[in-house]
């Protein structure tokens, strides 16, 4: 009985420690050595972003919130507006230059001095006024483009158109009964009237400017121009529109003033004039256009004389006059539609 009890109690001891083994190889981790370990801390909460719900899920090693920011950022930037076509887009510019002016004579009073030292003087431009139209291209080069500051070019042909009148003559007429010195077989007199001059010039003409914007669209220019005389007409005619074949035998230093002198009316073949002008370059969408006003003085003489003129005062006088220093002014108003 003794000796069962014992084998009981072995196997029983034999059992635990089996049970114990195997509740520390597959133990649910609490205590201490594995069996026993302390349990893991919880997770701190996750605080809760109202907008991240509504974003997708950021590429694993990115932020989310990078990107949150990046289009957050994109939306509250308002869209690039398109860039306003400039003048200054291109370097180079060509157009159709146009001007119309009114054009007047300055220093037109011619002297001379006689053998006794007398001398006397005639004004010829007192009532010669005319005007003045210019066509052709203009070409621009914008050198510093970053201040606005370039060369316009404006190769042209030009027109201008004087007119005055020289007071009574005696003349000559295309009328029936009439010499060519105005000698009326009719009347046996002279036909006296008032004669009235036309001159034409044609010439071509480049002026050279530098021009600047100090604003966006307002520039102001200045320059020079070169005007080449090809040709020029003068006529005469009476206070009926008649043609004046002849003026002769007129009443010669009429008031003071020997109009005369433009029967010897000439143009030289090269003037040099300066120019001031200002304006605006407006934005036509496609293409662009000059608006301007323009000053335009020479500074070499425009008129001389041929030398029956000197021959002619002479005959007159007993001595020669001097040569024309008339200078011609111009106010011009200018469009060019650039291309």
């Amino acid at each position: 009985m003794k000796k069962m009890f014992m084998i009981l109690a072995s196997m029983s001891l034999v059992s635990a420690m089996a049970f114990a083994q195997d509740d520390y190889d597959y133990g649910d981790g609490y205590g201490d050595d594995g069996y026993g370990a302390s349990e893991p801390a919880p997770a701190p909460p996750v605080a809760y972003d109202e907008g991240a719900y509504d974003q997708p899920s950021a590429p694993a090693g990115e932020q989310l919130s990078s990107d949150v920011e990046y289009k957050n950022m994109d939306a509250n930037q308002a869209p690039a507006e398109p860039k306003e076509p400039s003048f200054f887009d291109t370097p180079f510019n060509i157009g159709l230059h146009m001007g119309l002016g009114f054009t007047m004579l300055s220093s037109t009073e011619i002297c001379g001095t006689d053998t006794a030292g007398t001398k006397q003087c005639t004004n010829y431009g007192d009532d010669l006024f005319g005007g003045a139209f210019e066509i052709g291209l203009a070409m621009a080069y914008n050198i510093v483009p970053s201040i606005r500051l370039g060369v316009v070019a404006e190769p042209s042909f030009e027109f201008k158109v004087y007119s005055a009148n020289l007071g009574l003559y005696s003349i000559g007429t295309t009328y029936t009964g009439t010499d060519e010195y105005g000698w009326d077989y009719t009347y046996d007199s002279y036909y006296l009237s008032n004669v009235t001059l036309d001159a034409m010039m044609f010439a071509l003409k480049v002026p050279v400017f530098l021009r600047y914007y100090p604003k966006k669209d307002l520039f102001v220019q200045l320059g020079f121009s070169f005007e080449f005389n090809l040709g020029t007409s003068v006529s005469y005619s009476d206070e009926d529109g008649n043609e004046v074949k002849g003026i002769e035998h007129q009443n010669l230093n009429y008031n003071g003033s020997d109009k005369n002198v433009y029967k010897f009316f000439d143009v030289n073949s090269m003037v040099v004039a300066l120019n001031f002008g200002m304006g605006t370059t407006l934005n036509m969408g496609r293409y662009f256009a000059d608006a301007e006003i323009r000053f335009i003085l020479d500074m070499t003489p425009m008129t001389k004389f041929n030398s029956g003129f000197h021959d002619y005062t002479m005959r007159k006088y007993g001595y020669k006059f001097g040569d024309s220093e008339a200078k011609a002014w111009q106010i011009q108003l200018v469009l060019k539609p650039w291309f």
